[in-house]
């Protein structure tokens, strides 16, 4: 059962009633049943600005509920109560809303007033369980007049849709942890089922994760046109990331002809209600001159407005500026400055901050070596969601590096970062298992993951992928192929790759002999400071 829930958010009418009725949606026992919009009462608009609003609360029904709900029509309704001898512009207290949806025969009535109070227009929306009696949500928007009522504000959906029912996942915010915890162990199929209960449903959270997984190619073949459908479905039901997703596919020509008029409107319309996430997106453009005129000058400004209210890609951004002796928007280089932003970008949940932070204090480059502060910093990259610095933590549990050295740490670090999308995640993942590391010896599980990690362009998981080859470890020896994994990982600058490949020219194995060649290959290795390589080539 749905809980109650108040919301003091501000929304697009569209979007408000959307996610009021998103409660309803999600249910898969939907089929067959029906709603019921009944007419805004108020003494403060006239008749025909209460009908104007009323129809557009029934079309954002229509839109959120698609065919699996049937949505009375205002007409169907008016004969309806008129043959019962009932009054369609009953005031609303809960009991004469609910009468009225039972006679009916619907099973969920949205309901509401527009009042005035203190010269502003206050617009109340309430659905109910026809059958219980229950109210089930309720929500308020405000605006100077009808028409900012209708075209006004939009803001986040979390507080109402939490309560949602999405079918086997329980609430909307439950699918989307499932989702992402099933892409954690690399179930993509499993994790794209899940955001699509949520998706379905209303929850745009879900249409967003969906889309991403298409444009990523997680699950299904890579799909940049369904991937903007997916983003531009959740930006109408009032995600700002979506909206910034689509915004990007505008910019790039990804999914959709590149239109970088339509990118500046959707981050202008963004900044506009106050979301400053749309706000770095235009100050990126003005930065850059892509769809306005060049001015460093205001993206300066705007990254710093939007940093100051809790916008943490403005701040890094602001921040690089400041690292950068560029000059733009005035700016003269201030690396105190620009590590005070970066940290104040980490701690806001840049996770990709976060990382590059640790990389800092790991090498010593731009701050003192640290490699505690290194591997604290990785695992704040970690836990908001950066693969990358999952990877990093991995590293610094294998060497003891900055934290007692713990292979059954890393090993689940390994993990996460793999099935978030890091290949090289991938390969150390595969090296684990092929050694033992932290996990139980398992070479076949060894080979799935060098595959997998080649595949997404780890040159090291190329490398590795040729070792089993040439062993015979989890796959039939097969030194052709080892060659031939030994090529890809030379030739994506993974110098042992180049080393083994070398090996295998001196040696005949899976090529003709040729030592010239096999020279040759120790020589690219070594040039690049690859020690082994430079061995051979001694030798």
């Amino acid at each position: 059962m749905l809980a109650l829930v108040q919301g003091t958010h501000l929304f697009h009418l569209r979007q408000l009633i959307c996610l009021l009725v998103a409660a309803v949606a999600c249910s898969q026992a939907l089929a067959g049943q029906r709603l019921a919009v009944l007419e805004l009462q108020s003494d403060a608009i006239p008749q025909g600005e209460r009908a104007i609003l009323t129809d557009s609360i029934r079309g954002g029904v229509v839109k959120t509920l698609g065919g699996s709900v049937q949505v009375m029509t205002r007409e169907n309704m008016e004969v309806m109560l008129s043959d019962m001898g009932l009054d369609a512009d009953c005031v609303a207290e809960g009991a004469c809303e609910v009468e009225t949806a039972r006679n009916l025969g619907v099973d969920y009535v949205v309901s509401g007033q527009v009042v005035s109070i203190a010269n502003t227009l206050v617009a109340s929306l309430k659905l109910h369980d026809t059958g219980s009696g229950q109210l089930l949500a309720t929500e308020q928007l405000r605006g100077a007049d009808t028409l900012k009522l209708l075209d006004g504000i939009g803001a986040s959906s979390s507080a109402l849709v939490a309560t949602m029912r999405i079918g086997p996942c329980g609430t909307g915010a439950e699918c989307e942890k499932a989702g992402l915890e099933a892409m954690y162990i690399g179930d993509y199929t499993k994790s794209a089922e899940l955001f699509s209960f949520a998706c379905d449903g209303g929850y745009m959270d879900g249409c967003r994760r969906l889309g991403n997984l298409h444009n990523k190619g997680m699950g299904f073949p890579k799909n940049e046109t369904t991937a903007f459908e997916l983003h531009q479905k959740a930006c109408a039901g009032g995600d700002n990331l979506a909206c910034m997703n689509s915004a990007s596919s505008y910019l790039r020509g990804r999914g959709v002809p590149a239109d970088q008029a339509k990118a500046v409107s959707i981050f202008q319309d963004l900044c506009d209600a106050g979301q400053q996430v749309g706000c770095y997106g235009l100050a990126g453009l003005y930065l850059k001159g892509e769809g306005v005129p060049e001015d460093p000058i205001r993206a300066v400004e705007m990254y710093r407005t939007a940093c100051d209210a809790g916008e943490a890609r403005s701040c890094s951004s602001l921040a690089s500026l400041y690292d950068k002796d560029t000059g733009q928007g005035g700016i003269t280089q201030d690396r105190d400055k620009a590590t005070q932003l970066y940290f104040r970008a980490c701690d806001m949940g840049d996770g990709r901050i976060c990382r590059l932070l640790g990389i800092r204090y790991s090498f010593g480059r731009g701050a003192e070596q640290d490699h505690g502060k290194a591997a604290s910093l990785a695992r704040k990259a970690c836990d908001a969601g950066d693969s990358a610095g999952c990877y990093n933590l991995s590293v610094a549990y294998d060497h003891g590096d900055g934290v007692a050295q713990d292979y059954e740490t890393s090993f689940t670090l390994k993990k996460k970062a793999c099935n978030t999308g890091h290949m090289n995640g991938c390969n150390n993942e595969g090296r684990a298992y092929l050694r033992a590391y932290g996990v139980e010896q398992d070479f076949a599980k060894a080979v799935e993951l060098f595959v997998r990690a080649c595949n997404g362009g780890s040159a090291m998981g190329c490398s590795n992928l040729g070792y089993t080859y040439a062993s015979g470890k989890g796959v039939t020896q097969d030194h052709k192929r080892a060659a031939e994994h030994y090529k890809q990982a030379c030739d994506g600058k993974e110098w042992l790759g180049c080393t083994n490949l070398g090996d295998a020219y001196r040696d005949g194995k899976g090529v003709a002999q040729d030592t010239s060649k096999a020279n040759e290959l120790y020589k690219k290795g070594c040039d690049a400071g690859h020690q082994k390589s430079c061995e051979r080539l001694s030798n």
